[in-house]
């Protein structure tokens, strides 16, 4: 990497890639601090896993259905919703959203 945190990647990786002078790449980190690149106009994948079926987007991230599922629960947990029952319901004692 340069001062400009610019990276090269060497020319075999570039030909096993198809990438090309312009082309878009991404950075993806996994659970547990692994990283990959891959083609920005490959098949969509887990942000979190990299899993590339039963995929849902929300917003602009993509996720698999268990990472979704897993994220949904922490979240209702953190914002104090309630707790997220196997139909994906909040089960909130009032009854409602707070």
């Amino acid at each position: 990497m340069d001062n400009k945190g610019r990276v090269t990647l060497p020319a075999q990786l570039r030909q096993q890639l198809d990438l090309y002078p312009g082309a878009e790449i991404e950075f993806l980190v996994k659970e547990g601090g692994e990283w990959y690149l891959r083609r920005a106009d490959s098949q969509p994948s887990c942000r979190y896993c990299g899993l590339q079926v039963d995929l849902v987007t929300i917003g602009r991230d993509t996720l698999c259905r268990r990472c979704a599922e897993k994220y949904y629960r922490a979240l209702a947990q953190k914002l104090g919703l309630g707790e997220v029952g196997a139909s994906g319901n909040l089960n909130n004692k009032k009854g409602k959203l707070r």
